[in-house]
């Protein structure tokens, strides 16, 4: 009996490394044939809605072929590339962007097909960003190194700080510590198609049949006005708190700190035309008699293990790393 089947070399496939989909197509041949073959490969995403359209954002195919073939197992290789600035695969319960093969094999009057998943991401190096600067009395001063990406994989965060209390004889506010806390936020942002303004122009002896509704509503998804993106925002890690009773000390021993992600709950930055994926790290220094600092720093969650670390330094003052301005920016 004759059989398509798809073998990759890679199912998971880091577009840092290579940008290309290589594999062959595994085809059996009951006699001798003369069969058309074609292999394409396309990215979707999905937006979770009760009719689970679907968008294509990416296409390519190999060259088509036409092949005479003997009776028994035949492998055709294929490579077919793609491009450096696709979106990262994504699983989350409101949409999900992916990958796949797909290959057609026209044998006589008889089409076989075969159809395969793989994933793409996308890894980092280990970018280490070092923020400094004081509270807004001028009381204390901060320097916190902060991954800019952090792998999934690891299922942790890194983070060191140090602390330096900038006004002298300082043992009484010091003895009574800083209140340390730590938050990972993830905003999932997912545009939606509004269907239900199209009804008001069905004709109302159409709607009392569910099927023709049913038909009726992909006729006129292509017409839909698009909705507002919905934005979600949840936690990425357990919030964390910690008691510095000597913050000063931590100026010559920096506090380590390696935090634990839930992988469950937390996803790759991604985006695409209707999903976008963004994560914000928030921390907070509530000291004792002098004013609070609150920090917000742009974290990418990325699906590979970082590679050899590097660092540069910024200041933290920045305006562009803000709440406000990330989540705009979805």
């Amino acid at each position: 009996m004759a059989s398509l089947h798809i073998r990759l070399d890679r199912h998971s496939i880091d577009l840092k490394e290579i940008q290309v989909v290589n594999g062959y197509i595994e085809l059996s041949l009951v006699g001798l044939s003369v069969v058309h073959l074609s292999t394409r490969v396309t990215g979707q995403e999905l937006v979770y809605t009760p009719y689970n359209n679907s968008a294509c954002f990416f296409s390519n195919a190999s060259t088509p072929q036409t092949l005479d073939l003997e009776a028994g197992l035949h492998k055709i290789p294929f490579s077919i590339a793609l491009k450096a600035d696709l979106p990262n695969s994504l699983a989350h319960r409101l949409g999900s962007i992916f990958y796949s093969v797909g290959s057609v094999a026209l044998v006589g009057d008889v089409a076989m097909r075969a159809h395969l998943k793989f994933q793409v991401n996308r890894s980092q190096s280990k970018l280490s960003t070092i923020y400094w600067g004081s509270s807004p009395d001028r009381k204390w001063r901060y320097e916190l190194e902060v991954p800019k990406y952090i792998a999934l994989e690891e299922q942790s965060l890194r983070l060191s700080l140090r602390l330096k209390s900038l006004i002298p004889n300082s043992s009484k506010t010091e003895s009574r510590g800083c209140l340390l806390g730590c938050q990972l936020w993830e905003f999932a942002s997912f545009r939606l198609v509004e269907i239900a303004t199209c009804f008001a122009h069905i004709p109302c002896i159409y709607k009392a049949n569910l099927s023709i509704l049913y038909i009726w509503s992909f006729l006129l998804l292509p017409f839909s006005v698009p909705e507002k993106a919905e934005t979600q925002h949840s936690q990425s890690m357990n919030p964390y708190t910690c008691l510095l009773t000597e913050p000063s000390s931590t100026w010559s021993n920096p506090l380590q700190l390696q935090l634990d992600l839930s992988k469950s709950d937390s996803h790759v930055d991604t985006k695409c035309d209707r999903i976008c994926i963004k994560h914000l790290l928030h921390l907070t220094l509530a000291f004792n008699e002098s004013a609070n600092v609150y920090l917000d720093f742009p974290a990418i969650i990325c699906g590979q293990p970082p590679a050899p670390e590097l660092g540069h330094r910024r200041d933290s003052s920045l305006a562009e790393f803000t709440d406000e301005k990330l989540i705009t920016s979805l």
